[in-house]
Formats: structure tokens, C-alpha cells, sequence
């Protein structure tokens, strides 16, 4: 039942391979075009489509099953908060040290943090900036999380024992055609290290301390989209920037949410976050209402 076979052809070549010819109990073994191995889908086109698609409809099933939860004004946003990371953010993030989703793979499980929470705070009718909004939460975009685990991975195969099968692997050199050429997870890996400005240097020899670099860098990257990613078609983002100062933005959690935000559940909070966004439809002409009295008090 759990045996079959798998061809991958070279690149540009259709696969020829329609029956495998082995015989187990009496039963052929078939050959598949996708299989799935410890929870993860390989495909014969070497793509995550498959898997990116169970990993998705999984993550939609879990949202509507805590859909009373997320909806409900009686829970606190931190314990909303607890929620969406122990139970969401681990489906996806399973396996994601070896699967590489595209930009578009990327901005749909995005979307899928987003939409949680807008739905626990209302803001399904409102368009907030995400960054914003994540920073309210104490959170960052779900792929930064990817990133991060594929390069703690990566640590950990650099300081791996040499006897390790997998280490070796890590340490060969491959080659085509008699030149050696970087495997298309080892660019990928190159290219996040580059990005973050993760420098794992021979003074990191410890997987620990691999790891603080690593988050620190993430953070600092996450920490600058919020303060300086502000064009001006993100006004919300401007608008939260110069209400919450970049000062106090610079030192916001990753490990918690707004303080105002841990209150005890209450209509407010919603309304306040809506302020703080400026996400609210506030007409122009009520800037010129004045309250005559006051100024002739004054004079």
C-alpha cells in the first residue's frame, strides 16, 4: 500500500516510465507522479505545487474549525495570539527547511496569517496596512518564518558531525559535465544569508549561538520594513509610523502583542486599533466644525 515508484527525467525529458515491473505479493508496484514521504509531497517535475496545496487546505480546515474563537470578543488577543502559533504556524512550517514556495506560494500563506486576524479584530470591511498590523500583533509575515528555519538548518548541517551521512552530503561538491555546480537549495540558502546579513563565521561553533544571530538579523530586517518601508501608496503604514513614533516601533516583540492589546476583552480594543491604523472613514469636512464658545472664552 505505501510502495510505489517515482521516475524524475532529466530536465526537458517526459518520462517514459509506465510500469514499474516489480512485483511485490503478487501485486505490481505503481509508478506515481507525486508521493508523499514523512508528511512531505515529491513530485516527478521536482515543484511543491502538491505540497503546497495540502499544506494550504489544511491551514484553511484548522482556521474554520477555531473560527468561534477567532470571531469571539471574550478572548483576549494574546490567548487569539497563542492559538495562531501553536496551532496554524506549525503546519506550515512543517518540512519548510527542505520545500522552497515561490513569491505567489509565499503571499497566499501571508494572506492566511492576515486573515486570522483581521477576523478577531473585525477589520475584514477595513484595509490596514499588513506590516502595521503585524506589529500590532507582535508577529512577522509568515515567510520570514520560513526563512528563518531554513537557515537554522542550515546551521545545524554546518556543525554537524563529518561521519553524519547528511553532513556529507552537505560537503560534497557536485558536478555536471566535469564542472561543479550549486544545487538549487544551496542558492536558495545563499540567497537568504545574503539578504538577512547572517554571517555564521568560524567564532559561531555553536548551534545556539547560530540561532540568536539568525533571529536577531530576522528581527532587525522585520523592524526596518515597519519604520522604513513608506511609500506613499501605504499610507497606513506612514500614519501608524508617525502615531507610534519609529523609536518605540524599533523596540516592538516578537514574543508578544501590543500592550494594549492584552486587556481584558472588551469592545474597545477594536475600535482603538481602527484609530491607530487610521484605518477609519473620517469625512474631511468635519475638520472645519470649531466650537465658537471656546475661543470666545479665550479672548
Amino acid at each position: 500500500i505505501k510502495s510505489a515508484v517515482m521516475h524524475v527525467p532529466t530536465q526537458g525529458c517526459r518520462s517514459t516510465v509506465h510500469q514499474s515491473g516489480i512485483v511485490w505479493g503478487g501485486v505490481p508496484v505503481p509508478v506515481v507522479q507525486k508521493y508523499c514521504y514523512l508528511g512531505l509531497w515529491f513530485q516527478s517535475d521536482l515543484s511543491w505545487e502538491v505540497h503546497f496545496q495540502h499544506v494550504l487546505q489544511k491551514v484553511q480546515n484548522v482556521t474554520r474549525c477555531y473560527m468561534p474563537l477567532w470571531k469571539s470578543r471574550h478572548v483576549s488577543v494574546e490567548v487569539k495570539r497563542i492559538v495562531l502559533l501553536s496551532c496554524v504556524r506549525p503546519i506550515i512550517e512543517y518540512a519548510s527547511e527542505v520545500w522552497v514556495p515561490n513569491a505567489n506560494q509565499r503571499q497566499k500563506l501571508n494572506v492566511c496569517q492576515l486573515k486570522i486576524i483581521k477576523i478577531s479584530m473585525r477589520l475584514l470591511s477595513y484595509k490596514p496596512c499588513s506590516e502595521a498590523l503585524l506589529a500590532e500583533w507582535g508577529l512577522k509575515p509568515m515567510h520570514m518564518w520560513l526563512h528563518e528555519r531554513v537557515m537554522m538548518f542550515y546551521a545545524k548541517l554546518r556543525l554537524m558531525p563529518a561521519e553524519r551521512l547528511p553532513k556529507k552530503v552537505f560537503d560534497a561538491c557536485w558536478t555536471h559535465q566535469g564542472r561543479s555546480v550549486c544545487l538549487p537549495w544551496q542558492r536558495y540558502v545563499n540567497g537568504l544569508l545574503c539578504k538577512y546579513g547572517v554571517t555564521l563565521g568560524a567564532d559561531v561553533s555553536d548551534y545556539d549561538a547560530c540561532m540568536s544571530v539568525i533571529k536577531s538579523r530576522v528581527k532587525s530586517v522585520w523592524h526596518e520594513d515597519v519604520t522604513l518601508t513608506t511609500p506613499l501608496e501605504k499610507t497606513t503604514l506612514k500614519r501608524y509610523v508617525d502615531w507610534v513614533n519609529p523609536v518605540i516601533v524599533r523596540k516592538l516583540s516578537l514574543k508578544s502583542c501590543s500592550p494594549y492589546l492584552k486587556l481584558s476583552p472588551c469592545y474597545g480594543v477594536e475600535l482603538l486599533l481602527r484609530v491607530r491604523l487610521s484605518c477609519l472613514p473620517v469625512h474631511a469636512h468635519t475638520v472645519g466644525f470649531q466650537q465658537p464658545d471656546i475661543d470666545r472664552r479665550r479672548s
